[in-house]
């Protein structure tokens, strides 16, 4: 559930290898941004991010979302904007936490750099 201000972001532009997000609109007017460009979604709205670079996605506030999803585990998230590359590997991170690895192409020392 993200309760979100007025230019806020659930996350940065990014899309998901193996898994598909809904977002659900409870409250306010978020906009989607996709592919194919931006949207203003409306209370009661669910669409679908498939998995994929198709699926690329971020949702800004204001608004209160409801993002389901199967939260497969490992998880591969590319991110265009930046060029990195996210992933939540099995067995890190017990007790909860989250643990999330960081890569991205470097192009002028054109090798991976990770954080």
């Amino acid at each position: 559930m993200f309760e979100l201000e007025d230019g806020e972001l659930t996350f940065p532009y990014h899309f998901h290898h193996g898994v598909e997000e809904w977002p659900y609109v409870i409250a306010g007017t978020p906009i989607v941004r996709m592919p194919a460009g931006e949207r203003v979604l409306q209370p009661g709205d669910l669409i679908c991010f498939p998995s994929g670079a198709a699926g690329a996605h971020t949702v800004r506030g204001p608004g209160r979302v409801m993002i389901l999803s199967a939260n497969h585990v490992p998880s591969i998230s590319a991110y265009p904007d930046s060029g990195k590359i996210g992933t939540r590997p099995r067995g890190l991170g017990g007790g909860g936490r989250r643990i999330w690895w960081f890569a991205w192409v470097d192009r002028a020392a054109r090798g991976w750099r990770t954080v």
